[in-house]
């Protein structure tokens, strides 16, 4: 096993398990690539990070049920499997690792004979374990530990087919039983003795493709006393299957197998004629494939009806719960062959819920699943191929009332929110008791309409809420461990003028709301003054908004009229909350404000398409700045306004956040320059953020600098920590068009939701986020490509999903947290093929779809790091499906990227074309080519001036290609393009043509290529005539399989060449290469190479597809990107 520095990985979780120690600390286990990581559940801390296998991923871990009970001896606790590879872990021996007395368990490591597929510890005799593998044999494995020795015995089961999942259970300290799926949708089912007996079950038939998962339910009681247990499966076919799987076991005359030797399709024929079972239910519930599935509780609720909880876990990133109401088969005996037999009568009358969906991972795939039943109910922890670990509480549905409630969804039914729902007639039946009860003699209720129903709601602070209805009412709630409902004494003019129409809006946690009704009469309302006139507009209200500017003297309630041009603010004391000032604000024409907030002193106006507007306070009759920012606001009402925390007291740049209805959120920066007389402003768009749901962000707030946002996305309101990527609250309330409010508690994720639905007012009260991240995670597919700034503080990474990340690391942090995601932006509409920063300050990426993208990277002060798409290559072609699948960018001028760019690019038909690009003028055609009907792979250009254009590019058929082109200027904006003509070929490699990197000096320039057929080419050219043959050298096998990314080391210098591979092969292999040169003539120059492996390192990244490497000469590390990402280190560089 590797014995090197621990390295920062963020792979696919491939396993889960959770482990007791003692009453007090509970642990949660996961398998990351070879690494086993131990977490802290209640801290989310990483207790533990240790290599189990040197090179073999982790698939499977399981612990006994009750750790804790067990002495401390050498009984096991632990069993961890990978392919072939078992460790089976004492408790003692796993504690001592815990607490890091021991490092090296490498002596508990063995290897069985063929792939274990599942894995249990006796309950029983917690020295034994056993193991079924993927030819559906069983192994025992039984630690000895007075010898301290593990002895191992194999039972083979008559049908060896392959096998694509398994599940065994002990059922006894003398036998275990097997479910085996097969590869055509069969399901074998046998019993396996601790003495090698062996008997046959039943097969049970069904489904149409491979069975991809199994799971034995518990056992349970009948009512009658029997035993029972189901069998659920999942398969290719996407279906759930559920089988009685007790009852086929007693209604199939289980037979001792003894003959071993009888050929497979014999037995396949006999055990799928002798079965009778059919499926209790069965039901499709995700987008795509279904890989495993987990019980959560199975109990009778009659002699023939059960009631089961099952997950489920797919290939689309969600677990889904279901709630099955089964009808159990009745049986009847029959003579067969002289025996007597119980059959079982056919009757499918099962009735399937979907009760909840958990949607908590990106991209694809929850590969890994752990359950825990603790004192407050059922935990779940899932883990994906993001990387992601997530762990939340799981209502289970155990009795028919809780299924009746979920039929007629009346209730909450998380155990970390509760949801109250009332009537109009319920709250006032609560309002008239609570008076009669307080002061009897005093009671008197107005008069509601039959008609009366909810209108407007607003929270005045964290916990009191008001409620405006169509007949001109208001009632008040306080919440708390019950709600309290009070009817607010109003005035019938101002009942009236507030019937069928209401605009209300408040300051949080001021305790004071303001209503509005059809008259252009504003009201202000407090708890100890009741209801009062606070002002008046001419017309109707259409809307107000609260201002507050913390940082200054702006703080008052601006109100827009219907039929009125300008908007009317009312400037407020803050303390008495009364009139100072009454000022009217000119509008553009058919500018319809619906947003308003303060950044750097100035108000700025958002409009229903999407435009800004910025006033200076002391001059509100016109304003400094009308912005139309970005086309993507185009048309989409902006929703809010929400400034950032300043940087400083002498920063000019502040920033704002906007949220809008096309489900995207905005951050601009607006600078402040003030003269004797005026004020000017520049507003700048820095960021564009694209949270995963929409297309309605209603609101943001910042809690603790992290970004929260609450919106719709379809009939679901969702509340999202954007920092953090993570759902805070969800609830199905039918969709945005309803009266509706919500507040947070501003104590990490809590908050209250209320919402109009079917004439009721429902309010859902949430303590905290609905789950805990234990681990973060990364790209949800496989990652295509990766760069490094210049700077080397910023990494940026493109993937299948189609997000782009950015990245800080950070050597120095904790081993969790040294690499951290900065900035999150899904713009490409196909996977990510290629990236390249210019600086610091400009990211390029490309994908499918003809998509080549310009995004100008700033720093936000207490947000992080922003993005903005600055352009797009405008040239696509009449089809607009071909990848750019490579390209590179050069800077023209010493200045800055904005100035000036040439782009060279590599198109999948094998085009190749040039550009230059600047912020001012954008794209320019400078040289277009074309290859043969290869695809183009890599590009690079290796000259760039003024009048020449020089590139190189390989392709699909291992040939190195040099080109040139003679650029005509004609004027600073227009260049007239010309052809790229190939002048030099070079066949390196038999097959495709995968890495590429080029050394150039004065005199020399050194080609390094990796193909498809495992060899190193270095191709060393004379750069004053490149049209010359190279000397090129050639290592074969250089790694077993093609080498998809190659890097010369920073380090390098003319004579020796540093250099690092990576292949399909998951080797990392360090490279030295001298470079002699030999004059045997003067007209001859030879050259040759001495080339030596320094070090092979596994890389627990499959399918590798990007390599950056960063750090200073005498430490430098790499990042490994491909279906994972790997952080190792470089060897220090030593002389040949």
């Amino acid at each position: 096993m590797s014995t090197r520095k621990l390295d920062s990985i963020l792979n696919p979780i491939t396993a889960l398990q959770f482990y007791r120690r003692d009453q007090n600390k509970l642990f949660l286990i996961a398998g990351e690539g070879p690494y086993l990581k131990v977490y802290d559940s209640n801290t989310s801390l990483l207790v533990l990070q240790h290599r189990i296998f040197c090179e073999q991923v982790i698939h499977g871990i399981s612990t006994l049920d009750k750790q804790h009970d067990i002495a401390d001896n050498g009984f096991i606790c632990l069993a961890i499997w990978g392919s072939t590879s078992l460790a089976l872990l004492t408790k003692v021996r796993f504690d001592l690792l815990l607490d890091q007395v021991v490092n090296d368990i490498t002596d508990l490591i063995t290897q069985v004979p063929d792939w274990i597929l599942d894995a249990a510890i006796s309950p029983f005799e917690a020295n034994n374990c056993a193991l079924v593998t993927a030819h559906n044999a069983i192994i025992l494995a039984s630690v000895q530990p007075e010898y301290g020795r593990l002895e191992m015995k194999t039972v083979f089961s008559p049908s060896k087919l392959i096998l694509y999942s398994a599940h065994l259970i002990w059922e006894s300290k003398l036998h275990v039983i097997v479910a085996s799926g097969t590869a055509f949708g069969q399901i074998i089912t046998w019993k396996c003795f601790v003495d090698g007996t062996k008997l046959n079950i039943c097969t049970l038939a069904g489904h149409e493709g491979s069975v991809f998962g199994i799971k034995f339910s518990p056992t349970f009681t009948h009512a009658d006393g029997r035993d029972g247990r189901l069998l659920a499966s999942c398969s290719d076919d996407r279906t759930v299957r559920v089988w009685d799987f007790m009852s086929d076991h007693s209604t199939m005359a289980a037979t001792e197998i003894l003959d071993a030797e009888e050929t497979d399709l014999n037995v396949m024929h006999h055990e799928i004629q002798d079965s009778t079972s059919k499926a209790l239910a069965v039901f499709m519930g995700h987008a795509s494939r279904i890989w495993h599935l987990q019980f959560l509780f199975c109990s009778p609720t009659s002699d023939d009806q059960m009631l089961a909880n099952l997950l489920s876990f797919g290939e689309d990133a969600t677990t889904q719960q279901w709630v099955l109401k089964l009808k159990l088969p009745s049986t009847y005996t029959k003579k067969v062959n002289g025996d007597s037999r119980n059959l079982c009568v056919d009757v499918n009358t099962s009735e399937i819920i979907h009760h909840k969906s958990y949607a908590f991972h990106s991209g694809k795939h929850i590969w890994s699943s752990a359950l825990y039943k603790g004192i407050d109910g059922w935990i779940l922890s899932t883990g994906g191929a993001d990387g992601k670990i997530a762990t939340y509480p799981i209502r289970v549905l155990d009795d028919l009332s809780s299924l009746s409630k979920l039929a007629l969804k009346t209730d909450s039914l998380d155990q970390s929110s509760v949801t109250n729902s009332w009537t109009l007639s319920d709250i006032l039946s609560l309002v008239k008791k609570t008076n009669i009860e307080s002061k009897p003699e005093e009671v008197k209720l107005n008069k509601i309409s039959s008609k009366n129903t909810f209108n407007r709601y607003i929270f005045l602070s964290t916990t009191e809420i008001l409620v405006t209805t169509t007949s001109g009412h208001i009632m008040c709630g306080l919440i708390g461990s019950q709600i309290l409902w009070n009817e607010v004494q109003v005035p019938e003019p101002i009942s009236v003028d507030l019937r069928s129409y209401a605009v209300v809006k408040g300051f949080i946690n001021t305790g004071i709301g303001y209503l509005a009704g059809v008259s252009g009469m504003i009201y202000s309302y407090r708890a100890s003054l009741g209801i009062s006139i606070f002002g008046c507009v001419h017309g109707k209200v259409a809307d107000m908004f609260t201002i507050d500017d913390k940082s200054g003297q702006l703080y008052g309630l601006l109100v827009t009229t219907l039929t009125k041009k300008t908007a009317t603010f009312f400037q407020l004391d803050r303390i008495s909350h009364k009139i100072m000032e009454t000022l009217d604000i000119g509008l553009p024409p058919k500018f319809v404000i619906t947003s308003a907030g303060v950044a750097n002193q100035l108000l700025v106006l958002g409009s229903r398409l999407g435009s800004l507007i910025v006033y200076d306070p002391k001059k509100l009759g016109s304003p400094l700045e009308i912005c139309n920012v970005t086309h993507e606001l185009s048309g989409d009402a902006i929703t809010a306004i929400v400034p950032l925390s300043p940087a400083g007291l002498d920063c000019s740049t502040e920033y704002f956040l906007t949220t809008g209805r096309n489900g995207f959120y905005f951050i601009f920066s607006i600078d402040s320059q003030q003269s004797q007389d005026t004020i000017s402003s520049l507003v700048r768009i820095v960021h564009h953020g694209t949270p995963p749901f929409g297309p309605i962000i209603d609101n943001a707030w910042f809690e603790d600098n992290e970004l929260i946002l609450f919106g719709f996305k379809g009939k679901k309101f969702i509340v999202w920590n954007e920092t953090r990527q993570l759902e805070v609250m969800s609830c199905d309330c039918g969709g945005a068009h309803r009266s509706y409010a919500y507040s947070s508690m501003f104590n990490g994720g809590g908050g209250h939701f209320v919402y109009t639905r079917s004439s009721k007012l429902y309010l859902l009260s949430h303590e905290g986020p609905s789950h805990k991240i234990l681990k973060q995670g990364a790209h949800g597919r496989e990652i295509k490509a990766c760069a490094l700034s210049s700077d080397q503080q910023f990494v940026a990474t493109g993937a299948e999903d189609t997000s782009l990340r950015i990245w800080r690391y950070d050597r120095n942090a904790a081993l969790e947290q040294r690499l951290q995601c900065r900035a999150l932006v899904q713009k490409h509409t196909t996977g990510i093929q290629h990236l390249q920063w210019l600086g610091s300050k400009y990211l390029l990426s490309s994908g499918g779809n003809e998509e080549l993208f310009i995004w100008a990277i700033t720093s936000i002060p207490n947000f992080g790091i922003g993005l903005v798409c600055e352009a797009s290559w405008p040239d696509q072609g009449e089809a607009g499906n071909r990848r750019i699948t490579c390209f590179e960018a050069t800077i023209i001028s010493t200045k800055s990227p904005e100035d000036g760019i040439i782009v060279s690019m590599g198109l999948s038909d094998s085009a190749i074309c040039s550009y230059q690009y600047s912020k001012n003028h954008g794209f320019s055609v400078l040289a277009t080519g074309q290859y043969t009907s290869s695809c183009i792979t890599q590009i690079r250009q290796i000259n760039v001036s003024a009048t020449k254009l020089c590139l190189i590019t390989a392709a699909t058929d291992g040939i190195l290609t040099l080109w040139n082109a003679d650029i005509i200027k004609t004027n600073l904006a227009q260049l007239d393009p010309v052809n790229l003509v190939p002048y030099n070929f070079q066949k390196l490699h038999q097959g495709t043509i995968k890495s590429l990197d080029v050394r150039l000096n004065e005199q020399s320039m050194a080609v390094l290529t990796g193909g498809d057929d495992g060899a190193l080419v270095i191709s060393i050219f004379n750069y004053l005539a490149l049209h010359e043959n190279p000397s090129s050298f050639r290592l074969d096998g250089a790694h077993a399989a093609a080498i998809t990314c190659l890097s010369v080391l920073h380090n390098s210098t003319d004579e020796r060449l540093n250099l690092m591979t990576t292949s399909n092969d998951q080797r990392v292999k360090t490279w030295y290469v001298n470079v002699l040169d030999q004059v045997e003539e003067k007209e001859n120059h030879n050259i040759s190479l001495a080339i030596q492996l320094e070090q092979e390192q596994f890389t627990t990244v499959a399918d590798a597809g990007g390599l950056a490497v960063f750090g200073e000469s005498c430490l430098m590390e790499a990042l490994i990107v491909g279906n994972g990402m790997e952080i190792i280190r470089i060897p220090s560089m030593l002389p040949l």
